[in-house]
């Protein structure tokens, strides 16, 4: 019973009918190569989803340093940072309003043109 060729890259061979039904490779040696290529693949891919994260992170705990926390900040000071204002770990409340979370990092835009950020 034919199963397949070999899921690996550059390998043309067939998979053995001995192997184990799920069987994507030819051996198991060729598994592992396969498993490391898929593991390389979702970390690159998870990096590349907390990168902007962590910067952005970054960026309002070093204002937070500078300012301090929960201290109304000019959105002047902000905007050289050219933030992605998008980006968001979740949310959280603080007196009543809703504010942004990026991990243990918070912050609230508030008229006219302010920003407080909070240590959650």
């Amino acid at each position: 019973m034919k199963k397949g060729i070999c899921e690996l890259p550059g390998c043309e061979k067939d998979i053995p009918a001995w192997r184990h039904g799920n069987a994507t490779t030819c051996c198991d040696e060729h598994g592992e190569l396969l498993k490391k290529a898929r593991d390389a693949a979702y970390y690159q891919k998870v990096r590349n989803t907390a990168l902007p994260i962590i910067k952005l992170r970054e960026y309002f705990n070093d204002l937070a340093n500078k300012f301090g926390f929960e201290v109304p900040i000019d959105l002047n000071y902000v905007s050289p940072l050219k933030i992605d204002w998008s980006i968001k770990t979740g949310s959280f409340y603080k007196d009543g309003a809703m504010g942004v979370a990026l991990g243990d990092i918070g912050y609230m835009l508030y008229q006219p043109h302010f920003i407080k950020i909070f240590k959650l």
